[in-house]
C-alpha cells in the first residue's frame, strides 16, 4: 500500500508501470503520493534521508542549489554525493561544507563526497536527479486481487 503506479501511454489491459513514488490509498481508492522510494538510504546501519541532508547544505549562505545522491558501497551499504552549485562569485572548499555540515548533522549522514558543479534541470525547473528511478522500469500486472511484479 505504499508504492504509486501509473499507466502507460498506450492503454495495455491490467499492466501498469512502477513509478518509484512512495504513496497511501485511501478507502475510496485515491493515491496520495508521499514521496519517492529512493530517498532514504541506509548507511551504516542506519536510515537518512537525502532531503534532510539537501536541506542543511542548501541553508549555508553560498550555495544557490544541491542534490544528494547515494551509490553503493560494500562497506557501509551505501555512500552520500553532495552536489553542489554555488550562488555566483562564491566559493567554498570540499572541507568547508564538510565542516558545515558535521556542525548539523551525525556522521551517517554527512556526504563523504562533494561536487560542485551546475547542475542540470528539466524544462520545467527540477533537478534532474542522478539515482532516480526512470519509469517504466518494471511492470505490474493484476492477478488475483493484487498486482505482481512481472
Amino acid at each position: 500500500n505504499y508504492i504509486v503506479f501509473r499507466r502507460p501511454p498506450i492503454e495495455c489491459g491490467s499492466v501498469i508501470w512502477h513509478t518509484g513514488d512512495a504513496g497511501s490509498l485511501d478507502r475510496d481508492g485515491n493515491v496520495y503520493c508521499d514521496g519517492r522510494l529512493g530517498n532514504t538510504v541506509k548507511v551504516n546501519d542506519c536510515l537518512v534521508n537525502k532531503s534532510t541532508v539537501e536541506l542543511v547544505i542548501k541553508s549555508h549562505p553560498f550555495v544557490y542549489d544541491c542534490m544528494v545522491a547515494s551509490k553503493s558501497d560494500s562497506v557501509s551499504g551505501n555512500v552520500l554525493y553532495a552536489y553542489i552549485e554555488l550562488k555566483d562569485g562564491y566559493r567554498l572548499s570540499e572541507n568547508e561544507v564538510k565542516q558545515f555540515v558535521k556542525s548539523k548533522l551525525p556522521d551517517y549522514c554527512r556526504p563523504k563526497y562533494v561536487v560542485f558543479k551546475k547542475l542540470d534541470r528539466t524544462c520545467n525547473g527540477k533537478l534532474k536527479r542522478c539515482d532516480t528511478v526512470e519509469a517504466p522500469d518494471k511492470k505490474l500486472v493484476f492477478c488475483n486481487n493484487k498486482y505482481v511484479l512481472a
